[in-house]
């Protein structure tokens, strides 16, 4: 309060996780910063230290966009940044789903959906998807992993110190398992 700088409390504060390609991960990495906003043209940018002009010029570059400093915990800058930008790899490999199945042969008369050698392709991305989901119950330090089917999609939740935490939403359509 002292310093006129709005304290945002960040698990409080759902993030849309495009708001990863307002700042390189680099640069969050860096400085201790997740964007959190944008509104016209400022970034509302949650910091550890808000008084690091060099963060703020970083990002002002980097964004293109008016920032205005907002200061968390340690802690919480930490946990969103993981949430943030630690699905990148999972993104990416969904989306790579989504491209192969959009190119997928559409199957012969007989009702067969693949044809010999179609579910290779679909292989890669799907290991990627699951390595990527690994990986980040590595570094999250998860002691599991729970695959949620629903009706429409597959819910990703890890259990982090004795507590589920919910990671991400798998389209139900793409086949894990």
């Amino acid at each position: 309060m002292q310093l006129g700088i709005e304290f945002v409390d960040l698990s409080k504060v759902d993030i849309d996780p495009k708001m990863s390609a307002a700042v390189p991960k680099t640069i969050v990495n860096k400085y201790g910063v997740v964007p959190v906003r944008v509104e016209k043209d400022a970034l509302y940018l949650a910091m550890k230290d808000p008084m690091n002009f060099m963060a703020v010029e970083e990002v002002k570059t980097a964004s293109r966009k008016r920032v205005i400093p907002m200061i968390s915990t340690s802690n919480s800058i930490d946990r969103a940044i993981m949430n943030l930008y630690g699905n990148e790899g999972v993104a990416k490999a969904i989306e790579e789903m989504r491209q192969t199945r959009a190119a997928e042969p559409v199957g012969e008369a007989s009702g067969n959906s693949l044809e010999i050698g179609a579910e290779d392709t679909l292989s890669a991305p799907t290991v990627r998807l699951v390595n990527s989901i690994i990986e980040r119950a590595v570094t999250e330090r998860a002691s599991d992993i729970h695959m949620e089917p629903r009706e429409s999609e597959m819910a990703i939740r890890m259990r982090i110190d004795g507590m589920l935490h919910f990671m991400l939403n798998v389209p139900g359509s793409f086949r894990l398992l």
